[in-house]
Formats: C-alpha cells, sequence, structure tokens
C-alpha cells in the first residue's frame, strides 16, 4: 500500500519531492548499454545513491508492514537495469525519473542473497535519477531486518540491520560505502512510541487515526546504521546529560523497554554520562549525533547494535537492579561502552567495504575494556580482554583460520567477519600495537582519523597511517600489516643462554598444535616486550623481532625470563622446561596480566607438545592460589576439556577431585555462600567462578547440596513468591544447577513455572542454563522439547543449544535433537546465525562422531549462510582434539596416577 501523505510537498521526504536537479540526460532507445552481470558481491558502480526518502507503516499488531522509499541516484553510465538490494519483498510499483520523463520499471529479487533487478524499458544515459518503489513485506520472524516481539500480548517491532538486513526492511543499495542522508517518517497506532536515529521533526495523524512520526533528515549513514522501534514502550526520559569539557551543549538521554520495565533502566541511564564522558575526551570530539536513545529488546539476536541515535540491545545488558552480580555489571559496562565507541568509530567514520568490518569492531572492542575500567576500576575489566584474546588464540591456531582483514567476495564471508578474529584478536592488535607505540602517541592517530574521515567512509590503510602519523612512528604500518594480512598466531620461543655472553634468544615462528596441518612458518614483525627477573628487581624491555632469529645482550645473567611483559602481546611463547620452572618459583612478582599469560601459555605449551601434562598438574595449585580470580580459575577451563574429552571414567574421576581439592578449601575459607560486608568485587566474581567450577567439573557434594538448599529457598514454594535474598546473584547459576541435580524433576517443574511467570531475560536465561545442563535426561530432553515453542525467545534457543553441546551429559542427546530439528531451529534464528549451528560439534572428541557430522552437514553447506569455514574448523578442531588424546592421552593418565609429590 501507499503510505498517506507521500510525496506533493512533505518535507519529509525531501529526497522524493524536491526538485528535479538541472543536467538530466534525454533517455534514449539508443543510448548504449554495457551489458551486466548479476553482482553477488560488491553493487558496481554503475548506480550510486545519494539520499534516500523512507516512509514506513508499521503495526506490529499486523503480520507485515508497508513503505514507499525514494532514492536519489547517479547513473555513471548508461543503463536498462539497476541492481540494488531487497530481500522477500512485494514490490506494488516502481518507477524511475528523469527530468520530466517517468519510466515504469520492472522489480524482481534475481538471488536468494537478496539482490534485486529493476529493470528498464528504454535505456536511460549517464546523470541524476531517482527511484520510487512502494513495497510490503512480513515481518522477519528470526530477529533480523525489521522483526516482531509479542510479550505479555504486547506486540513490538524492532530493526537488526547489520550486517546485510536492510534489503529486509526496503529496497536499498545495502552496502556501508554508500554513505548518504535519510528522511524517515513511519506511521503507527496512537497507542504506539516511534523511535529512530534522529529526533522526531513533527508528529500528524492521518485519515485512519495513524500518528505520522516525521523524523530530523540523518547525517550522511550507511544503510545498516538506521534504526526503527515501534511498540507500546515505557520510556525512561533521563533528560540532558550535561555539558562537559569537550560538549558545549546537553546531550538528550532516554532509555526504551518493553511496558514495565522502564524503571529498569534506571542504573543504566545514570552509568551513561561517566562512559560517555570518557569517550569524549578520548577522540576529543563530541558526540557525533543529536541525542541518544538505549533501547532494551526483549528479544534480540546479538548483545547489542550500534544504530546511530538508537542503540538497541538485548535485555541482559541493559535492565540491572540491585541485584545485578558484578559480572552482570561488567558485561554492562563494557557492552555499553562497546556500542557507545562506535558513534565514533564505525558510524562518524564508517568503512568503506565489509573487509574492513574488523577494525569498526576491533576498535569498540579494545576501546571499550578503556573506558569501563576507567568507569568502575573495581572490576577488574581489562584482563577479561586479554583472556578473551587467548580465547581466540584457539581458533587463530588452526590452519583454516582466517586472516584479521579478510578479503569479501561472498555473503559467507561477510557473516565469517563478525567473529573472535575480528573482536577479540583485532581488539589484542590494537592494544599491542598502543603499547608499541605509547598511549598519548596513539590516542593522536586516532584523533586524527577521526578528523580526516569523519562523515565518511574510510579503510585498515586509512588508520594505519593516521597512526603512523598521530605517532610519528611509520614503523606501526608494515607491522601492522604483518599482524593484518597473514593468519595465525605468531610463537616466540624465548631461550636464556648464560654459558658465555648473557643473552636472550628470540626465535619466531607459526604456533601449531599437536596434529596441526599448519605448513607454512609465517613471519611477522612481533613487539615483543619482556621482563628479566634477577635479585628481587624485575626489568621491562622491547624489541621489534622483524628476523626469525634475534639474539639480545643482558647486562647480567637474570633468575627468570618474561617473554610478554605485561601480556600485552598477540603471540604465543614458550621457554625451556627448566625456565618454565624458575619462572613459575617467581610467579608472585609477575602482574595478573603476566600471570594470565603465563597460565595461558602453560597450557599452549602441553597443547603442542613441547611440555608434559605433569607440569600442568603441579602448577594447578599454586595458580588456584593466586589473588585475581580469572588467573585463579584460567587453567579450570582447559583442564575440564581434558577431562571431558581425553580420558576415560577413572581418570576423569582423579581430575575431578584434583580440581576439588585444588578450590574448595578456598572457596570455604575465603569466600563461603555470603559476602563479607565491604567484600571485593574481584572476590565476589572468584565466588562465581568456583562456585560454578566445583559443581560442573569438581565433586564437592557437601557443598553441592547447600547450594541447592539455597536455591530451593531462592526459588521458593510453587504457591509462593521467590526469596531473592537467599542467594547472592553472582551464585544463582550454579546454585540453581545444583538444585536440579539434587532435587530432580520436582525441582525443574518449579523453574519451570518460574520461568513462564518471569519476563526477566536475566533469570530466564539462568533457569535455562540449568535445566538445559540437567544430567537427568528427561529434564534435558523437556528443555529441547520448550525450545522450538513460543515459550521461549528466540535468542534462549541459541542459549539452550550452546548449553547442551558444552555438557558432556547432554551433548549426545543434543546433536541428535539437532539433526532431527534442522528446519524448525534454522526457522527461529537469524540466517546470518545459520553456520553457528555447524559450530556447535567442536565439542566431539571420536571418529564416529566425526564421520557423523561429515555425513549430515557435509551436503547441507550450501543452505547454511556462512557455514564452509565455520565446518571446516570444527572437523579441524575435532581432529586436533583426536591428534592430542593420541599423542598426550597416556600421559595424563598416568600423571594423574602418580603421586601428588611424584614419589612412590
Amino acid at each position: 500500500m501507499l503510505l498517506a501523505g507521500c510525496g506533493g510537498s512533505d518535507d519529509a521526504t525531501s529526497a522524493g519531492d524536491a526538485a528535479a536537479p538541472a543536467g538530466w540526460s534525454t533517455p534514449s532507445s539508443d543510448t548504449p548499454v554495457r551489458e551486466q552481470s548479476v553482482p553477488l558481491g560488491r553493487l558496481g558502480e554503475a548506480v550510486v545513491p545519494t539520499a534516500y526518502a523512507l516512509n514506513l507503516s508499521i503495526d506490529p499488531d499486523t503480520d507485515g508492514f508497508s513503505g514507499r522509499v525514494v532514492i536519489d541516484v547517479r547513473l555513471t553510465e548508461p543503463v536498462d537495469e539497476i541492481y540494488l538490494h531487497g530481500k522477500n519483498l512485494t514490490v506494488s510499483a516502481a518507477t524511475l525519473s528523469a527530468g520530466d520523463t517517468l519510466i515504469a520499471a520492472e522489480y524482481e529479487q534475481v538471488d536468494d542473497s537478496g539482490v534485486a533487478r529493476l529493470s528498464l524499458p528504454i535505456p536511460v544515459s549517464a546523470g541524476q535519477a531517482r527511484l520510487t518503489i512502494d513495497y510490503s513485506a512480513a515481518f522477519s520472524d528470526s530477529l533480523d531486518g525489521l522483526y516482531k516481539v509479542v510479550e505479555n500480548d504486547r506486540a513490538y517491532a524492532f530493526t537488526q540491520f547489520e550486517a546485510i538486513s536492510a534489503r529486509l526492511a526496503f529496497p536499498c543499495f545495502d552496502e556501508p560505502r554508500f554513505k548518504v542522508p535519510f528522511d524517515l517518517a513511519v506511521s503507527a497506532g496512537a497507542d504506539n512510541i516511534v523511535i529512530s536515529s534522529t529526533p522526531t521533526r513533527r508528529t500528524e495523524t492521518a485519515v485512519d487515526g495513524a500518528v505520522r512520526h516525521v523524523f530530523e533528515r540523518t547525517p550522511p549513514l550507511p544503510t545498516y546504521l538506521i534504526a526503527f522501534v515501534v511498540g507500546p514502550l515505557d520510556i525512561n526520559d533521563a533528560g540532558g546529560l550535561p555539558p562537559n569539557d569537550i560538549r558545549d551543549e546537553p546531550l538528550p538521554l532516554r532509555g526504551a523497554a518493553a511496558a514495565g520495565k522502564g524503571p529498569d533502566l534506571q542504573f543504566a541511564l545514570d552509568n551513561t554520562g561517566p562512559l560517555l564522558d570518557g569517550l569524549e575526551a578520548y577522540f576529543g570530539l563530541p558526540h557525533p549525533y543529536p541525542k541518544l536513545d538505549i533501547i532494551a529488546a526483549p528479544d534480540f539476536a546479538y548483545g547489542a547494535m550500534e544504530n546511530v541515535g538508537a542503540i538497541i540491545y538485548r535485555e541482559q545488558r541493559l535492565l540491572l537492579d540491585e541485584h545485578a552480580s558484578k559480572m552482570l555489571r561488567r558485561a554492562y559496562g563494557v557492552t555499553h561502552a562497546h556500542e557507545l565507541a562506535h558513534q565514533w568509530f564505525g558510524n562518524l567514520v564508517t568503512p568503506a567495504w565489509w573487509d574492513d568490518i574488523w577494525l569498526n569492531e576491533a576498535f569498540a572492542t579494545w576501546l571499550s575494556y578503556k573506558i569501563a575500567d576507567q568507569w568502575d576500576p573495581q572490576l577488574g575489566v581489562p584482563l577479561e580482554l586479554q583472556r578473551r584474546a587467548l580465547d581466540t588464540m584457539t581458533i587463530d591456531s588452526l590452519a583454516s583460520t582466517r586472516q584479521i582483514r579478510q578479503p569479501i567476495e561472498a555473503n559467507d564471508d561477510i557473516s565469517n567477519a563478525f567473529d573472535g578474529i575480528t573482536y577479540r584478536k583485532g581488539g589484542a592488535v590494537l592494544s599491542m600495537f598502543e603499547r608499541f607505540v605509547g598511549e598519548a602517541a596513539f590516542r593522536d592517530g586516532v584523533r586524527l582519523h577521526m578528523t580526516r574521515h569523519a562523515n565518511d567512509v574510510a579503510t585498515a590503510d586509512d588508520f594505519m597511517q593516521s597512526i603512523a602519523d598521530g605517532s610519528e612512528d611509520q614503523r606501526v604500518v608494515p607491522a601492522f600489516r604483518s599482524f593484518l594480512e597473514q593468519p595465525g598466531v605468531p610463537l616466540v620461543r624465548a631461550a636464556l643462554d648464560c654459558a658465555d655472553e648473557p643473552t636472550l634468544i628470540l626465535e619466531q615462528e607459526r604456533y601449531r598444535p599437536l596434529g596441526s596441518a599448519i605448513d607454512t612458518p609465517g613471519q611477522w614483525q612481533v613487539p615483543v616486550c619482556y621482563r628479566v627477573l634477577a635479585d628481587g628487581q624485575t626489568e621491562a624491555r622491547c624489541h621489534l623481532l622483524t628476523e626469525p632469529r634475534a639474539e639480545l645482550r643482558l647486562q647480567s645473567c637474570p633468575d627468570a625470563v618474561l617473554p610478554n611483559s605485561a601480556g600485552a602481546g598477540y603471540y604465543r611463547w614458550t621457554l625451556p622446561e627448566a625456565q618454565w620452572a624458575a619462572l613459575l618459583d617467581r610467579i608472585d612478582e609477575l602482574s595478573a596480566a603476566e600471570q594470565l599469560s603465563l597460565v595461558d601459555n602453560l597450557d599452549a605449551a602441553f597443547r603442542a607438545g613441547a611440555l608434559e601434562f605433569s607440569t600442568l598438574k603441579a602448577a594447578l595449585p599454586t595458580l588456584a592460589a593466586q589473588p585475581n580470580w580469572e588467573v585463579a580459575t584460567r587453567l579450570r577451563k582447559s583442564w575440564a576439556k581434558i577431562q571431558d574429552r581425553l580420558v576415560e571414567d577413572a581418570t576423569r574421576a582423579a581430575m575431578r577431585s584434583a580440581l576439588t581439592e585444588a578450590y574448595l578449601p578456598r572457596f570455604e575459607a575465603q569466600l563461603g555462600l555470603r559476602p563479607d560486608p565491604g567484600e571485593s568485587s574481584n572476590d565476589a566474581q572468584l565466588r562465581g567462578e568456583l562456585a560454578e567450577l566445583l559443581v560442573r567439573d569438581g565433586d564437592a557434594p557437601d557443598l553441592r547440596a547447600r547450594l541447592a538448599a539455597a536455591a530451593d529457598r531462592y526459588i521458593g514454594p510453587a504457591d509462593d513468591l521467590p526469596d531473592p535474598s537467599a542467594l547472592v546473584s553472582d551464585i544463582v547459576e550454579p546454585a540453581l544447577e545444583a538444585g536440579v541435580i539434587e532435587y530432580g524433576e520436582a525441582f525443574a517443574e518449579r523453574l519451570w513455572a518460574r520461568f513462564e511467570a518471569s519476563t526477566d531475560a536475566v533469570l530466564r536465561e539462568r533457569i535455562l542454563t540449568a535445566l538445559a545442563r540437567a544430567p537427568q535426561p528427561a529434564i534435558a530432553a523437556r528443555v529441547r522439547e520448550r525450545a522450538l515453542t513460543e515459550l521461549l525467545r528466540s535468542n534462549e534457543l541459541v542459549h539452550v543449544m550452546r548449553q547442551q553441546f558444552e555438557s558432556a551429559e547432554t551433548r549426545t542427546a543434543a546433536w541428535d535433537w539437532l539433526r532431527e530439528s534442522l528446519d524448525a531451529i534454522k526457522a527461529r534464528i537469524p540466517e546470518s546465525a545459520h553456520g553457528q549451528l555447524v559450530e556447535r560439534t567442536k565439542h566431539f572428541c571420536t571418529p564416529s562422531r566425526r564421520d557423523e557430522v561429515v555425513a549430515f552437514f557435509e551436503p547441507k553447506l550450501d543452505e547454511l549462510f556462512g557455514a564452509p569455514r565455520l565446518y571446516a574448523q570444527s572437523l579441524e578442531q575435532i581432529d586436533l582434539c583426536l591428534a592430542l588424546r593420541q599423542a598426550r592421552g597416556d600421559s595424563v593418565v598416568a600423571a594423574m596416577a602418580a603421586p601428588a609429590d611424584g614419589g612412590e
């Protein structure tokens, strides 16, 4: 249908109603036209958009929406067909106007990815033109495009356009390089709130009683950063964030949430100012847009999305109360800072093409931890960036990994670009080069980049040059490029040689785990910063390792050397075995970041076959006693994978006992179930991590029983209210898991009752975790059955699947379920997430399961968006697990059978 008020003199549709530009070329059937093929990557340069006017009619209580889009374009050559994007749209009329000539066009979607073609009856020569398209579409049911959510019988519409889902909502040129202004208007029912990217210019009532919301024109934006939200939302208006040293004017700030949840936005609103102040100070530029709305969506595919002026979040990241755990507060700070950082890096300066989306996400990831740490230093967020980078090295150690700056040639490549290599490796590499050039110099380069490319697009080459110019260190460019344009993790072999002149020998190669098919050595320009430890003194030094080997003279022979000072380098490192022991003896002299690097590289050396498992076993008590919670528990996850996949029941029981022996005394003596007044954030987070560890991976029946009893009080009787005071928030999830283990079906049913009665996203997620990981087959099966019903939100379905594949107790049944229900699962999640279904199989470690994965997924790869790379990586991870089991399984068994002191 056509929208009321479209066309005419309406200033909200100026792209469609402004006077025709001068200089039209006369359409002619004699104009020569270059033959085109369907473009499945870039659309090409023949037609370039210059402005949009988009009018939508959105009623979330119906099944769909309608719209008219008017697109001003520049034709750079004669055309008789125009390629653009539109997916699953029903087009009722399409025209091209050129001067006084109006040409009816035929619209057709020509590829499943959403490439569409406008066919013209006569050629049009180069010049300015205007496209007008009327269309309708169904709301998406998979959390992408323009989709609908129903909660408490109220319907809402939200958008998620990144990466290539704007085409589900309107015909467009859906590429980041096409950055142009938008005039936006939405008609909706009078009882609905409507939010978009810019402030409302005016509202007007249509003949049918709907209200038309006309928004201010946007600055130049790509399609993926536009947003719309429609529904009976609660608005929590925080007024204006006050001016500061950078921003002269107040910034209007509001929160929006589903009906009844507006008050739960208060914490997020109260803490937005400090985060934004930190970002404005870093960039030296005020927030680039005229208002800021932060919006909590009841169902959202991702953590959040940085839409200009209307950032949308999953509820778990934004709705916090006085019971929120330290982990939730930490997640809020990092996520919110990430999306706010994007307002400059990604929104104000946008990548020219998807091969540089890594820079958007890596920069926002890296900066978010810096800003969140300024906001609340007690949360210890910088270590999380390092930990996540170390986690990503697992994928980056595969032969099938990709480079950071990966060429984007097809839509599968776009999907794969939003992964740990982009976010975590990219963020860690930025952190490493900030340390290399210095914090102030790096910031100067960032500010120069913002100034050079504001409201425009830029490439990674532009960014690297800005950093080099701002820091006045041109070595940045080739060194940075060596990490961007080749895959893999550098391995720095460090060794002290004190036989003659004290020397530190550094050698580099590509890290290879046991069984790896990697056959290229790799060579990087690695900023190696190392610490020498001698006579109670330590000294940090740096060297740019550009060759395969370097010999660095030392003043004297130290007691030990740490090859990654401050843990800031994105590389693996290893030492001769005796020098590992010397470093472990001096572990108390290392910072928490350096200790984390030490733990991770011990494990990496074991997985590469350079270290025996007995060394890990001997180190476990020392590591478990470290003060920092992340360091103390870092080895736990690797240990749990080994006991899950590499050994049989008898050794698995011994490994569980070793974890309990290392961690239970600390939990009981230092932490307990209830915090002391004034407890540190570190201890609160340690309590949650240790409780989870001891319930899932250890063997602590008495603690599990006490946790279950507390969970019983927390949930409350079926006919009474729950008691949130029965558990501190940091241990709710493991306590609920303990409750399911101890009390079985009766407790599970009470959890389901609380789940169905609640719209609290955090509580629902915690309940689902406990039920999904249940060792009782009937309880776990019920979760799978209900996951495909409307009882669970789409993002909750994904959560259930992740939990069941991670747990050894439920993995086999989850695999059977995935194979039986693949189509139903696909229908409930965004197409961009279909490939991630393949990734769940990476947890297998037997030849028979590998064969099943191949048999099931190999014929289906073309049907699963983004699957080919994830399929290759999952198979490779299974193969590496098999190789490690064959090469080191017996040594794990022997080490666990030996007495703790190594005696008889």
